[in-house]
């Protein structure tokens, strides 16, 4: 049975959940391969916060609230065309009044300072948050209490290691695309494998009735090999015939779908060939 239907809905259960859930829990923001460059940044919008990872000049990754110290004006927006930004002039300016920070996010200038005496510029740098940069992916969180990302993966880090995901390259733009659903409902469709059969035929098609659900903590990890089993269809087929062929991995890695959904709202899909 499904939790009564007043919780996905209800304001003082959403912010009783931002507030004691959502505000403690990880969040990706990107992955290193997207902010390759010093200056190059990726912005996240949590929880009405807004909130942005930057590249340091030594190559290091910070993360802060994206709100100028002055007048809140957001700092860094929009993104290059192609979909990476760029600092400019290895700083960060406010668009509103040109308070201009450094990458590390230290205030360094702004203009007619002799009205400001004793402003200790020290003092004013953006707001810094929680960033943890695990297996490539740079993470955030609002609230820095409770467990590290990778102590939280810990219990699945020997079926991750052979993937590599500190050297995923994108295969194209990446983008995030927003869906007006409660955060629960994530949860719910991980936990159950019953629907596959029914919402996703060709990948029934693909893993049979396969699938496991394992948990370790507070990660669901969910895992099915895929093979042009009997009913395939010609792109079914096609697809397990044109797996790319990885050294690195063993035969059932390479022909293994995995998910892992940690608690509270993120997840990852594991596929052979991405």
């Amino acid at each position: 049975m499904g939790l009564p239907a007043w919780v996905y809905r209800h304001p003082e259960m959403y912010r009783r959940e931002c507030e004691r859930i959502l505000s403690r829990a990880w969040q990706p923001v990107c992955h290193v391969s997207q902010i390759p460059v010093p200056g190059q940044y990726c912005r996240l919008d949590f929880l009405g916060t807004p909130l942005v990872v930057v590249r340091g000049e030594e190559g290091e990754v910070r993360g802060f609230q994206n709100v100028c110290r002055h007048r809140g004006a957001r700092v860094l927006d929009g993104d290059s065309p192609d979909g990476l930004g760029r600092a400019l002039d290895g700083r960060m300016r406010c668009p509103y009044h040109a308070w201009c920070y450094g990458l590390d996010g230290r205030l360094e200038s702004f203009p007619a300072r002799e009205q400001y005496p004793g402003l200790d510029l020290a003092a004013h740098g953006l707001a810094p948050v929680a960033t943890e940069t695990w297996r490539g992916f740079v993470f955030v969180r609002l609230v820095d209490e409770g467990p590290s990302v990778a102590a939280r993966f810990a219990p699945w880090a020997a079926r991750i290691d052979p993937y590599r995901w500190e050297s995923l390259q994108p295969l194209g733009r990446v983008t995030l695309r927003e869906r007006r659903v409660n955060w629960k409902l994530l949860v719910e469709n991980y936990v159950d494998t019953l629907h596959v059969g029914v919402a996703h035929p060709g990948l029934r098609r693909l893993t049979g009735r396969r699938y496991r659900l394992e948990v370790a903590g507070d990660v669901l990890h969910l895992h099915a090999g895929v093979e042009a089993g009997p009913g395939a269809s010609p792109l079914e087929q096609l697809y397990c015939r044109t797996l790319p062929a990885m050294p690195h991995l063993s035969d059932e890695e390479t022909s293994s779908r995995r998910y892992y959904l940690a608690w509270p709202n993120v997840a990852f899909d594991n596929y052979p060939e991405q």
